[in-house]
């Protein structure tokens, strides 16, 4: 550097850039001779160490902060156990909270069944047991006329009786009602025949005694039985397999033994004289459903 190039820079204050340089890397023998004469520009470094010391202030985090997150982080993890666990619980009542609902529903469709089946019957009794006196009273001494009133009550009474499920529609033979309905049977009697595979649900008061009774019946009368897992404790499913005939023994013993069935579907209890017979294979599948305290 010239002898005027050196008094030029030293005739001048560096601008800003230069002094950021220059405190950067103070190695520039110029400079440094400039400012150390330089009352102004010694302010401006002076004034550029009092921003440093303020953003090096500011950039220090508050007293405590450390433990403050530390703290935060030990009371989440706590929260999330304690979510866990609330959810492990939860999952645990589930299946409790299906079982219940389901013997529920079983409680409930036995009840109705019952109701359905006792009502119906008495009033049919009592309308069969007024319909002779009525009809004596209305009725004049004609034969045909006492004979058409007959036939129509055989046919409504037919109708009602038509059943659900399994049944043929002519598994029912007509039921008379008449003077001489004791003496009057059909000239081609139907009965039903019982489907190759059945399925029963039995409302039983000991479950555990009621499958050692189902093991004990099935070896006396020689059905094969294979028992099935259930989830539910308060539910049992047993495969059965053997004649038409071996399952209405079956069915009618299970009901001796106080079991309540539920479905409709045939055989049921004390229908032999219904029944028509083949010795086929039929394929039983009985659900037994613990009954409520």
């Amino acid at each position: 550097m010239t002898s005027d190039q050196s008094n030029l820079s030293l005739a001048r204050c560096p601008d800003a850039e230069e002094l950021s340089v220059f405190l950067d890397e103070p190695g520039d023998s110029t400079l440094a001779a400039h400012i150390s004469a330089c009352a102004h520009c010694q302010a401006r470094l002076s004034d550029y160490a009092q921003v440093d010391a303020l953003l090096q202030e500011l950039s220090q985090p508050p007293a405590g902060l450390a433990l403050r997150i530390q703290q935060a982080c030990a009371a989440g993890a706590s929260t999330t156990d304690a979510t866990s666990v609330q959810t492990i619980q939860f999952n645990w009542l589930t299946p409790l909270r299906y079982a219940a609902a389901l013997i529920f529903l079983l409680t409930l469709a036995s009840f109705l069944t019952w109701l359905n089946h006792t009502p119906n019957s008495q009033g049919s009794d009592s309308s069969l047991a007024r319909a002779p006196g009525t009809s004596q009273a209305a009725a004049p001494a004609s034969v045909a006329t006492v004979q058409n009133n007959q036939v129509g009550e055989d046919i409504a009474l037919a109708e009602q009786m038509r059943p659900q499920g399994n049944i043929d529609p002519d598994s029912l033979q007509n039921v008379s009602t008449g003077k001489n309905a004791a003496g009057t049977k059909p000239a081609n009697q139907r009965r039903y025949r019982i489907k190759p595979q059945i399925e029963h649900i039995w409302l039983v008061e000991d479950l555990t005694k009621s499958q050692t009774r189902l093991q004990e019946l099935s070896l006396r009368d020689g059905l094969k039985l294979k028992w099935q897992t259930s989830d539910n404790i308060a539910v049992v499913h047993a495969d059965l397999s053997g004649t038409d005939r071996q399952l209405q023994n079956l069915v009618d013993h299970l009901q001796a033994q106080g079991w309540l069935l539920l479905s409709p579907a045939y055989p049921q209890p004390k229908a032999e004289q219904n029944a028509f017979f083949t010795d086929s294979k039929i394929i039983y599948h009985a659900t037994l459903v613990q009954k409520e305290p």
